[in-house]
């Protein structure tokens, strides 16, 4: 009897480990699935920067063309750029990953309201000078250029009610990325989270097969002896 039950003791702790084996194997695959997922995650966020960087850039190239500065936005639009791809690459590893993708979100933010508000003042200096050289070209000349000076000053009005209202939408759709980027970031942390508990489990699965294993091998030397 004492055999049989030493018999059935050691069968169990082999099936056991059997379970141990095939929860591993499901551990490893889960782990590759998730570390594919955040890769996934970094990689959407990067490209939301990039898209949010180069719309910047584009409409301040946009601006800055119709008020004839169009060459320095575009020195200025690509040096920003090539100073974004470089920190980019030097904040790429693997331990930094998770502060990184949050940093980046809150930045990309943070970076496209002092964009705008820079810009908004810029304009509204030009808009100012603007109107100023007008107003005295104005006076200067005779009362025939005074109607075609008037319809130049309506025209810029037009236009700036235009690139006011182009700049509201693309704000609205560069939030709406962010908040995208953002959510894709709090996912990656929750997949991460669950990993963590998985990763809990299975040490007390295995310590708890451990000491089974021992009581079974105990088992089996006093039925021996």
């Amino acid at each position: 009897k004492e055999v049989a039950e030493a018999a059935d003791a050691a069968r169990k702790a082999q099936e056991e480990c059997s379970v141990l084996v095939a929860v591993e194997a499901a551990k490893k695959a889960d782990e590759e699935r998730l570390a594919k997922e955040v890769a996934e995650a970094a990689q959407a966020v990067r490209q939301a920067e990039e898209e949010c960087l180069v719309l910047q850039e584009v409409e301040a190239a946009t601006k800055a063309e119709q008020e004839g500065m169009a060459k320095e936005a575009a020195e200025a639009a690509e040096a920003a750029r090539k100073a974004e791809d470089e920190r980019l690459a030097l904040e790429t590893g693997e331990a930094a990953k998770k502060a990184e993708e949050e940093r980046l979100s809150q930045e990309a933010a943070h970076a496209a309201e002092a964009a705008r508000k820079s810009e908004e003042e810029r304009l509204a200096l030009e808009a100012a000078e603007a109107a100023k050289k007008a107003e005295e070209e104005r006076l200067a000349n005779a009362a025939t250029e005074e109607a075609d000076a008037e319809r130049k000053e309506e025209e810029e009005c037009s236009v700036l009610v235009v690139v006011e209202a182009a700049k509201t939408a693309e704000e609205e759709r560069l939030a709406k990325e962010a908040a995208e980027a953002v959510e894709a970031a709090s996912k990656a942390e929750e997949e991460c989270s669950a990993l963590e508990a998985d990763e809990a489990a299975k040490k007390a699965e295995e310590e708890r097969l451990a000491k089974e294993a021992d009581e079974a091998a105990e088992a089996a030397r006093k039925a021996e002896e």
